[in-house]
Formats: structure tokens, C-alpha cells, sequence
């Protein structure tokens, strides 16, 4: 399912959740607004019964008055007596259902074929000289009410699809930004997993292709030799990248907050410098620790992360140099940052590679050997540490590669840092 479908499909459920919702509000503000509307009319009933002319008895021997408009309707009254018979009304007052006639409070009913809110008190009626006691019942027209609820559906059903069109587009939207960094590593699982598995496809051609000359035909134990040698180097090659990408899965599964301490960078270079003493004399280069000018460049980092960050920097170094060629490492402070560089004068990185070469299984010129993973590695660790590259030409000829750190601070308690910002080409690279 591509991106766009899956957001639409998922900007459609949520539409119809809105739907849902949209509904049970319109509903609730239906029943709100009736109730209000009820209550109001309720209400003026009351006030009608507490008036100061409703106090004294009532002279039935003319039809009771219509009461007025008000806010809402006219009132109409009855006039009933002690038996239920409906003995005197207003003059436009329809025939009173005998279930209304002994109202003890507001009830809502039709009378004459319309909607009424009524409510009945007993009062005192006199005709003449005589006196009597009845019971009062009022009652205002609901039809405004009917009218009010009619035009807020209306206007809801208006403007539902509008409002659903406008959440669909949202959730889309949404939807397509949220699923965009979902697909974009989706594409690059799919493409470290292509890049590993040609690389590791290769070594393992060139053992099938040993193996099978080997078996071919019977050959001296000088030839067997040969054959395993290069096989013994593929397998050495497979098992270097195997725990590349071994160390990449475990470092994207970490906790952040493991293994992180002071480490003193010139410690760490002198003990790397030392184990790639052995290296730099296979091929003639001349590998140097410059001293230490100044304060001690200290940072909060696991160990193992920077001894790793500076084995991939070295080892790259002394790849890409050629024989009699010169490595250059320093460490220390400069601007009030701790930082590490790895000189050479190999052929260098060119700048129009130097946005590439912390891809995975990207190789810079395509030369050195290696899987393209080392940098990959380097700046994973940089990044996870707070650290910035500066990646540019070095004096030597070659490249030069520095990675800044904040100091740690004396005493203060040493916990992961935050990755800091990236920048391009010539300029510090954050990671």
C-alpha cells in the first residue's frame, strides 16, 4: 500500500469518526437548546401565575382575557371547576383535553392539533356574588420551539460537509506527513538491505569460485594453500562487515543513557595511534601524535563508542594514504570545545562527496576496500555523543577529519548529551 493510500484510508476512518461525533453533538446541542427553550417558556408560565391580577378572584362572567404574547406566544387560560368542566377560556383558546384540566405542573401536550406547553394552578373564581374554587390552566404554543429546532438541523446540515470535507483534507494531510519518515525508512531498510546483501554476496562468490577450483581437479598442497589463503581472506572480509552491521543494529537499539562517563580523548588517541602502529609500518607511513597544547580535552561519552569512532578514523586514514605516506593525529581544546582530527595526505575527499560519505556502504572514489560502513559507524557514534564533523582538505594533501565535542564539566553529573545540528561540506558537520 503506497503512502497515499494508506492516508487516505486512514483520513477517511477519522472522517467518519467525526461524522460520528458531529452527529452526537448536533444531537446534543438539539436537546440543549430545547430544553432552554423549554425552560424559558416554563418559566414565563410561572411569572404569569405569581402576577398580582391572578391574586384575586377571577370574574367569570365575561370570557377570560388572552394574557399577551410575551416573549414567545399568547397565553390562553381555562377556566375549570371541581367536577372538570371547562367553564370559561380565553376567546381564541381551543377545547381542553380532560387529562390537562388538573395540571399540577408544566407539561407539554396538543391542544386542538397543536404543541402547547401547560401548566394549572386552583385559584378562586366568582360570578356575581358567588365564589367558588376552580383550577386555572394556562398554556403558550410550542410551534416557535418546533420552528427553532427545524432551522439549527438546517443549519447543521449545512454545514456537515464542509466541516467533513475540511477534516478528511486535515487527516489526509496529516496523515501524509506523519507516514512520510515511515516510507523514507522503509526505502532505507530496503536499501541497506540490497547494499548488504550485494556485499555480502561478493566474498561469498569469491569462496564458492576457490572452493570449486579447488575441487576441480587434484592440485599441489602449494596450489590448496593459495586457495584457502584467499578464502581465509573473504571470510575475514564477510566477518569484518558482518560486525559492522551487527554493531549498527545493537547501536539502534541502545539506551541512551548507557555506559556514559568522562573519557580523555588523549588517552583514547595514544592507546589507537598505538594499536595502528603496526599498520601504519606494513605500509611505510609515517603515523604521528602531536602533544597536547593547553587543557586536557575531557568528554562525557562511553568509552568504547570513541575508541571505536577513532579505530574507524585511523583505519581509514591509513587505507586511503598511500605507502610513505603520513598520518597526522592530534587532540585537545580549541574555541572551549574538546576535539579530535585524524590527518592525511591520501588523495583526499573531494567536495562535491563530502554529503555522501556518512551513507552506508558509500565509498568515496569507490576505492579502499572497505564496505562503506566505517564512516557510517563514526558518524552514528558522533551524532548519539553531541559531537560535530568538520570535514575539509588537510596541509598533508589529503583529508582531514575533526569531530568537536562540548567539555565535560567538573563534577557535574555525566549523562547523554543532546545530538547537536547538522551542517554540509566544508562546514562543521553535527551529528
Amino acid at each position: 500500500m503506497t503512502p497515499l493510500r494508506a492516508a487516505a484510508r486512514v483520513a477517511a476512518v477519522a472522517t467518519g469518526i467525526a461524522v460520528v461525533l458531529y452527529l452526537a453533538a448536533s444531537v446534543a446541542l438539539v436537546l440543549i437548546t430545547d430544553r432552554a427553550n423549554l425552560q424559558a417558556v416554563d418559566q414565563q408560565l410561572e411569572n404569569r401565575f405569581t402576577g398580582p391580577d391572578i391574586r384575586r378572584p377571577f370574574d367569570v362572567s365575561r370570557p377570560l382575557p388572552d394574557r399577551g404574547r410575551g416573549n414567545f406566544a399568547p397565553t390562553v387560560q381555562w377556566g375549570v371547576d371541581s367536577s372538570g368542566s371547562v367553564f370559561a377560556s380565553s376567546p381564541n383558546a381551543p377545547e381542553l383535553p380532560s387529562q390537562f384540566r388538573h395540571l399540577q405542573g408544566p407539561t407539554t401536550g396538543t391542544v386542538g392539533g397543536v404543541s402547547m406547553r401547560l401548566d394549572g394552578r386552583a385559584v378562586q373564581f366568582c360570578q356575581g356574588p358567588r365564589c367558588f374554587d376552580g383550577w386555572l390552566v394556562q398554556g403558550e404554543s410550542l410551534n416557535f420551539v418546533d420552528r427553532a429546532r427545524q432551522s439549527l438541523l438546517l443549519a447543521e446540515g449545512i454545514a456537515l460537509l464542509p466541516v467533513m470535507l475540511l477534516v478528511f483534507g486535515a487527516a489526509l494531510a496529516i496523515g501524509r506527513w506523519s507516514a512520510q519518515p515511515i516510507e523514507d525508512a522503509r526505502r532505507k531498510l530496503l536499501a541497506f538491505s540490497a547494499d548488504a546483501s550485494h556485499e555480502l554476496r561478493t566474498p561469498l562468490q569469491v569462496m564458492e569460485a576457490e572452493v570449486s577450483l579447488a575441487l576441480l581437479r587434484e592440485r599441489d598442497a602449494g596450489s590448496y594453500k593459495t586457495s584457502l589463503e584467499r578464502t581465509a581472506d573473504e571470510m575475514k572480509r564477510m566477518r569484518a562487515l558482518v560486525d559492522d552491521l551487527l554493531w549498527l543494529a545493537r547501536f539502534d537499539s541502545r539506551s541512551r543513557e548507557s555506559d556514559f562517563g568522562a573519557v580523555d580523548l588523549v588517552a583514547a588517541t595514544a592507546g589507537s595511534v598505538a594499536r595502528f602502529r603496526a599498520v601504519s609500518h606494513r605500509r611505510r607511513q609515517t603515523l604521528s601524535l602531536e602533544p597536547v597544547q593547553g587543557s586536557l580535552p575531557v568528554i562525557t561519552a562511553p568509552e568504547s563508542w570513541i575508541d571505536r569512532l577513532l579505530g574507524v578514523l585511523l583505519d581509514n586514514a591509513c587505507r586511503y594514504t598511500p605507502e610513505g605516506g603520513q598520518v597526522r593525529v592530534r587532540a585537545g581544546v580549541a574555541e572551549g570545545r574538546a576535539f579530535v582530527s585524524v590527518e592525511d595526505s591520501g588523495p583526499g575527499v573531494p567536495p562535491p562527496e563530502r554529503g555522501r560519505i556518512f551513507e552506508r556502504f558509500h565509498r568515496a572514489g569507490g576505492g579502499g576496500g572497505g564496505a562503506g560502513l566505517g564512516l557510517s559507524i563514526g558518524d552514528a557514534i558522533v551524532r548519539a555523543t553531541g559531537g560535530r564533523w568538520t570535514v575539509n582538505d588537510s596541509p598533508l594533501g589529503g583529508a582531514s577529519f575533526m569531530v568537536t565535542w562540548p567539555r565535560a564539566r567538573r563534577g557535574a553529573d555525566l549523562t547523554a548529551p543532546e545530538p547537536g545540528p547538522q551542517l554540509q561540506g566544508d562546514q562543521a558537520v553535527s551529528g
